[in-house]
């Protein structure tokens, strides 16, 4: 189960412990990332909470490719050395 406020954008804003930034956002196929800082992994979870979607990311940016999840919000855990950051994704 993922808390409303991890998605609201705002309370996760706040508490990045790096910048990261996921476009475009309605995404149809493929979500491009990159962040200030090399990230660790990039996990996609749907509302349950259940990881739908995981990858090891060494570098900077990269790219997801979320054509073969279902239309509707999913919550990006992005994983560095700084910490951790949620970032709400919507999958047209």
């Amino acid at each position: 189960y993922l808390d409303d406020d991890l998605l609201t954008g705002t309370s996760v804003a706040e508490q990045a412990p790096f910048s990261f930034t996921a476009m475009p956002n309605p995404v149809k196929d493929i979500l491009r990332f990159e962040a200030d800082q090399a990230i660790g992994a990039v996990t996609v979870l749907d509302l349950q909470g259940k990881v739908v979607l995981q990858r090891t990311v060494p570098t900077l940016s990269g790219t997801l490719d979320l054509s073969g999840l279902a239309t509707g919000v999913y919550a990006l855990r992005v994983s560095g050395r700084a910490g951790n950051t949620v970032v709400r994704v919507v999958k047209e």
